[in-house]
């Protein structure tokens, strides 16, 4: 899995915080090579994993006929041969082109190895 943050920092420093918007509790940090697929108990939904964070990750190219009707969604995201099954709750969605959404989700049950992933290295 290869996650850059110094990409990270140089596209995140220029943000400012906009009218409805909250500052997170953790950084986002950019995912070069996760897959996400949603799963909402009749079919599976999959998009790119554009960036993540022990406390959410944001899904893109989602279809823009998936509504997110559903309030907890079954997502596995994998990547690096490895495969997250997380539990999540979608927050927000971006309209991308005509036939595209982005979607942020905010997690609500992970396993221990994806905190292992996002949590920032202590040295």
């Amino acid at each position: 899995m290869h996650i850059t943050e110094i990409e990270n920092d140089q596209r995140t420093s220029n943000r400012t915080v906009q009218s409805g918007q909250r500052i997170r509790k953790y950084r986002r940090v950019l995912s070069s090579d996760l897959v996400g697929d949603l799963v909402d108990g009749q079919k599976i939904i999959g998009g790119i994993v554009e960036n993540i964070s022990p406390g959410g990750f944001e899904i893109t190219n989602l279809p823009k006929s998936f509504a997110a009707e559903k309030h907890i969604y079954t997502t596995v995201l994998s990547g690096g041969g490895k495969h997250y099954k997380i539990l999540a709750r979608p927050r927000w969605r971006k309209k991308k082109g005509e036939y595209h959404i982005d979607m942020g989700f905010k997690i609500l049950d992970a396993p221990w190895q994806w905190l292992e992933l996002t949590l920032p290295k202590q040295l």
